[in-house]
Parts: C-alpha cells; sequence; structure tokens
C-alpha cells in the first residue's frame, strides 16, 4: 500500500504541475486548486474505464469527459441535448 500511494502522490504532483502551467498560460481558471484538480482527473480517469467496461454509450462518456474537463478548467459545463 505504501508504495501504490507514493505512486499515486507522484502522479498528483505530476498532474498539479501541468493544471499549474494551464494556468499561467491562461488555459486554466486561476480560481481552481492545482492539486485538487489532479485528483478530479485521477477519479474520472477510473470513472471512464468503469463507464467503457459497463457498456455505457459513446456519447454518455463524451459528455461525462467534458463536464469533468470543464470543472478541471473552471468554466461552466456543458448542456447535455
Amino acid at each position: 500500500w505504501p508504495r501504490y500511494v507514493d505512486f499515486q502522490e507522484r502522479i498528483v504532483q505530476t498532474l498539479a504541475s501541468t493544471v499549474e502551467r494551464g494556468q499561467r498560460e491562461g488555459d486554466v481558471a486561476e480560481s481552481v486548486d492545482p492539486e485538487d484538480d489532479a485528483r478530479l482527473i485521477i477519479g474520472a480517469a477510473h470513472m471512464i474505464a468503469q463507464m467503457k467496461f459497463t457498456g455505457q454509450p459513446d456519447d454518455k462518456i463524451e459528455h461525462f469527459m467534458e463536464t469533468v474537463l470543464a470543472a478541471i478548467l473552471g468554466f461552466p459545463a456543458p448542456r447535455r441535448n
């Protein structure tokens, strides 16, 4: 377990650095917390895998990804048609 936690924290820090870069470049809202966003990305990736394995339609998965991306970037979530 400790090795998994260490690995996960390295991934969180890598993703948080990417979010911080996006903030500096103006692509990510300054209001978001980079580490929170990193953990959201990891959780969303797990959920996307589960959605694929349970046979969810591609359009539902795509909408989920767009919603998560909007939250990560600090923008309003898209409306589903």
